[in-house]
C-alpha cells in the first residue's frame, strides 16, 4: 500500500512545511487574481449594457430634439457625430476605470506575495553589474601583484 502523502528526503522536514505554506498561499493569491479578473468582466458587462440602454433613450430623445430644432438630417448628422463622440468617450473612461481596478488588484496580489517589481529587479542589475566590474578590478589588481612577486628564472 502506498502512501498520497510525499515525504520529503533527509534533511528537508523542516523546509516542507514553509514550501507547503507558500503553495498554499501562491495558490490562493492565483484565485484572488482570477476572481478580480472575472469581477471586472461582469462589472464590464454589467455596465456596459446599461451604457447601452442609456444612450438608446439619449439617442431617442435627442433625435426627437434635433428634428424640431434643426428640421432636417444636415443637422441631425452634426449632432450624431458630435454624440458619438461622447459616447466614446464614456466609454474609454469606463474601460479604463475597470482596467485600473483590475490592475490595482493584481499589483496588490504581487505586492502580497513579495514579488519585486520592475524598477527593484533593475536595481538589484544595476548592482549586479557593478560587483562584477569590481571583482574584475581587484582580479586583475591580484594578477598584477602575483606577476610582480613572481620570482625571475636567471
Amino acid at each position: 500500500m502506498t502512501n498520497s502523502t510525499h515525504t520529503p528526503p533527509p534533511g528537508q522536514e523542516q523546509d516542507t512545511p514553509g514550501a507547503d505554506r507558500f503553495t498554499q498561499r501562491l495558490g490562493e493569491s492565483a484565485h484572488q487574481v482570477w476572481l478580480a479578473g472575472l469581477g471586472a468582466f461582469n462589472r464590464a458587462q454589467v455596465e456596459g449594457s446599461r451604457f447601452f440602454d442609456s444612450l438608446v433613450r439619449d439617442g431617442e430623445a435627442y433625435e426627437q430634439r434635433s428634428k424640431a430644432e434643426t428640421g432636417g438630417a444636415a443637422g441631425m448628422h452634426d449632432s450624431i457625430a458630435a454624440s458619438l463622440g461622447q459616447a466614446r468617450e464614456r466609454t474609454a473612461r469606463t474601460w479604463d476605470k475597470v482596467e485600473q481596478a483590475f490592475d490595482e488588484q493584481v499589483q496588490g496580489v504581487l505586492r502580497r506575495l513579495n514579488v519585486p517589481a520592475a524598477a527593484d529587479v533593475s536595481h538589484l542589475q544595476e548592482e549586479i553589474n557593478a560587483l562584477r566590474l569590481k571583482i574584475t578590478q581587484l582580479e586583475a589588481r591580484l594578477h598584477a601583484q602575483q606577476a610582480a612577486h613572481k620570482p625571475t628564472g636567471n
